[in-house]
């Protein structure tokens, strides 16, 4: 319990500090990918690599900080369908800013089973498909693992906490300024 809630802490102080630094250019690190390396990286005490997450949605927010956490060294595996699966695939993840672009290789994957159990899961789906990509977390989930949601909508907790169970799922809320 004391990892996940180190992890979710870690991921939404990345994403703070991000947020200030988008806003306030004084308040950026010298490395452009440094805040949200910094942030998870102080909050947890993790090294590269240390944790693994899994990104259900690589859409602009599952895709922006599933490229982040890749981009600083740690385990992310993407789940996409269709031509985006195949692009990921073959060209990695490209994150656009206004101060440049940037392409990531990640790992992704059109079915959960490949993956792996994982400590994180990042979920952003669509309020609709939330039923039905919460029944593919089965496989990824421990006792220890964390499910934050990042999703606008009614009843998303909900929904996956009845399968993840409500004791692993977080209520998160991103802003992406870039």
């Amino acid at each position: 319990m004391k990892r996940r809630a180190a992890l979710c802490i870690g991921v939404l102080l990345a994403s703070a500090v991000t947020n200030a630094a988008a806003q306030n250019p004084a308040l950026r690190p010298v490395n452009r990918w440094g805040a949200p390396e910094l942030g998870l990286n102080l909050a947890l005490g993790l090294g590269r690599g240390e944790f693994k997450t899994f990104v259900r949605a690589a859409g602009g927010i599952g895709g922006y900080y599933g490229a982040l956490l890749a981009r600083s060294g740690h385990d992310v595996a993407f789940i996409a369908r269709g031509a985006h699966l195949e692009a990921m695939q073959r060209r990695g993840l490209t994150v656009r800013t206004s101060e440049d672009e940037s392409t990531i290789p990640v790992t992704a994957s059109a079915d959960t089973a490949s993956v792996g159990t994982v400590d994180l899961v990042l979920f952003s789906v669509k309020s609709y498909d939330t039923a039905t990509a919460a029944q593919a977390l089965t496989p990824l989930i421990t006792r220890d693992t964390a499910v934050i949601t990042f999703q606008n909508g009614l009843d998303n907790v909900e929904a996956i906490a009845s399968v993840a169970g409500s004791e692993a799922v977080l209520a998160g809320a991103v802003y992406v300024a870039l």
